[in-house]
């Protein structure tokens, strides 16, 4: 009785194992038609842009649909998806959708010549031309290894040159000498260590939110309602980025590039 028992459970399991093998390879294979769909509408979408742009338009949603559902359905997220949802906005004209999947796309690899060639062109197609204060510019310059560096890349250079001063130092010990360019050596590199070290705890610890305005247009307002008065004569149009303070309901209290805070409808924004 105990052996049937025992040939029972192992039956169980390989009948479970044959079919978890066979739903992860329907999976995998239903993945990759998605993306040669992706792929072949939106090559097709470049082909026919000049003679037929209503198709093109047509093959390019097709092709952001194919995308997007990799993404969600299937729980694939990379800078290549992103990326190429942002370039079939961007040829459909939708300057919001287009830097708002650049930007989630440089998320993952803010390196990448691509994606950020790509960002600020699609930045310069903007309507709202809100300047970005002098304060932030040099923040920016000063501490670029911040924002030039994608995170993996930050925590990969922080592991190195933590790595090179526990070698440098060990080398000292065992040399018994502390000659000064090693010295010098071990001190720039625990500089750098410091450096990485600590971009990285920051955008770990960092809660902030962003998001674009997606939306044609929005009215800015200066509480969370239509009742309130506008905060500016004009909306603000699609593609302008903003950082996001406080939630309420159906409405964002958002601070934009110039350090201005208003409220929009949260129907007109996208969280990066």
């Amino acid at each position: 009785m105990k052996n049937i028992i025992i040939k029972l459970i192992l039956l169980f399991i390989t009948i479970s194992s044959a079919f978890a093998c066979a739903a992860d390879t329907s999976s995998a294979q239903q993945s990759s038609d998605c993306l040669q769909d992706a792929e072949s509408s939106f090559r097709e979408a470049n082909n026919l842009i000049q003679t037929d742009s209503s198709k093109a338009m047509e093959l390019y949603n097709k092709s952001i649909l194919n995308f997007q559902k990799l993404i969600d359905d299937f729980g694939i997220k990379n800078k290549h998806l992103y990326y190429n949802i942002a370039n079939a906005w961007l040829m459909q004209g939708n300057v919001g959708k287009a830097i708002l999947n650049y930007r989630r796309a440089e998320n993952l690899d803010s390196s990448s010549p691509d994606i950020v060639g790509n960002l600020n062109y699609a930045r310069s197609l903007r309507t709202d031309r809100i300047p970005v204060p002098v304060e932030k510019k040099v923040l920016e310059t000063l501490f670029f290894w911040h924002y030039d560096f994608s995170l993996k890349t930050r925590l990969a250079a922080a592991i190195t040159f933590w790595w090179i001063t526990c070698l440098l130092i060990a080398t000292m010990i065992i040399i018994k000498k502390r000659p000064a360019p090693l010295l010098a050596v071990i001190t720039i590199s625990l500089l750098c260590t410091a450096a990485f070290s600590g971009s990285v705890a920051f955008d770990s610890f960092n809660n902030t939110n962003y998001g674009v305005v997606t939306a044609d247009q929005t009215i800015a307002r200066q509480g969370d309602g239509e009742n309130y008065p506008v905060s500016y004569a004009e909306p603000l149009h699609s593609g302008t980025e903003f950082r996001l303070l406080e939630k309420r309901q159906d409405w964002m209290k958002i601070e934009l590039g110039n350090g201005d805070t208003t409220w929009v409808s949260d129907n007109d924004v996208e969280l990066i």
